[in-house]
């Protein structure tokens, strides 16, 4: 018996358009997949999918991606598939059976733009269709972040890259010049030391590296009390926010609890800063050692 899986559209006042016609197929098999997407989505809302799937075996999975103008992965998308692994005759949407949803969700933090959709349909014997479809968000969030910088700073050991970073004025700072090149210990957002044991690559807070880490750092002493905690975002998520708004939205006070961190090479964390504002950093390299380095690509707001 066939699986066949049909999506109608529920109408959130959004125009619904036609998808294109961009069938992947891993091998040769009797899964067809139709697709209906819409044309425009207002930020911070949801919309159900217009298709069909017809398979000659039960499906796996559904999976979908969003990319912008460049064709970068966008962080702030989210699709919702559920009631239909190893469905049999299944029909779901507007007269489909009860707790079978195909749908889409928009972050009210995306900016307005142009984006493409594409979504994979698996079957159990790894057969695959991918139908994409473009659209654009409407009503999003401001965009007042620019391109992703970085920084490249050195342990506490290393012994000409500074340690201390202020993410506000992308700067990295050695101990010695702390007052005069970042304008003073209530300026550092974060310290690079590897900590005791030299292997294991930390974050600290300010005050933290201060209290643990000998008399040297006793400039942080009154240095600000910054929280940070970690997110999961790739590299290519951190470089797509475009809103301040996204990088707020991400912070949970609740798990910013440690005054230092553990941190790996592809690793994400928001920090709320000295100002008050919120970063958002992607560990890009590393090296673990006493004198390592550890290069950061972040997002935060321009002073």
């Amino acid at each position: 018996m066939k699986n066949l899986l049909y999506v109608s559209a529920l109408s959130l006042g959004l125009t619904i358009g036609c998808g294109s016609d961009s069938d992947d197929r891993t091998n040769d098999s009797e899964l067809n997949f139709t697709l209906e997407g819409f044309e425009s989505i207002e930020a911070g809302s949801q919309q159900e999918i217009n298709g069909e799937i017809d398979s000659d075996i039960p499906l796996a999975n559904i999976k979908a991606s969003v990319k912008d103008a460049s064709g970068a992965s966008v962080y702030g998308f989210k699709f919702v598939s559920e009631g239909f692994e190893g469905a049999d005759d299944v029909r779901f949407g507007l007269d489909g059976d009860e707790g079978v949803s195909l749908r889409f969700e928009v972050s009210e933090h995306v900016v307005d733009g142009d984006y493409t959709a594409s979504i994979v349909v698996t079957d159990n014997n790894g057969n695959q269709v991918n139908k994409t479809f473009k659209f654009s968000v409407k009503g999003g969030a401001v965009q007042d972040l620019e391109d992703a910088r970085k920084l490249e700073a050195g342990s506490d050991k290393h012994a000409t890259l500074g340690s201390s970073i202020d993410f506000d004025e992308s700067k990295v700072c050695v101990i010695g010049t702390i007052a005069t090149e970042c304008g003073g210990a209530e300026n550092i957002d974060l310290v690079y030391a590897t900590g005791a044991d030299n292997d294991i690559n930390y974050i600290w807070a300010p005050r933290e590296v201060a209290d643990s880490l000998g008399t040297k750092w006793g400039i942080l002493s009154n240095a600000s009390n910054i929280m940070f905690h970690k997110v999961n975002l790739t590299d290519s998520e951190v470089a797509s926010v475009k809103a301040s708004s996204m990088i707020e939205s991400l912070w949970d006070r609740t798990k910013a609890t440690d005054t230092k961190l553990a941190v790996e090479e592809g690793d994400s964390f928001v920090v709320k800063t000295s100002e008050d504002q919120y970063a958002l950093i992607f560990v890009d390299a590393i090296t673990a050692n006493e004198d390592g380095t550890m290069s950061l690509v972040f997002k935060v707001k321009q002073l």
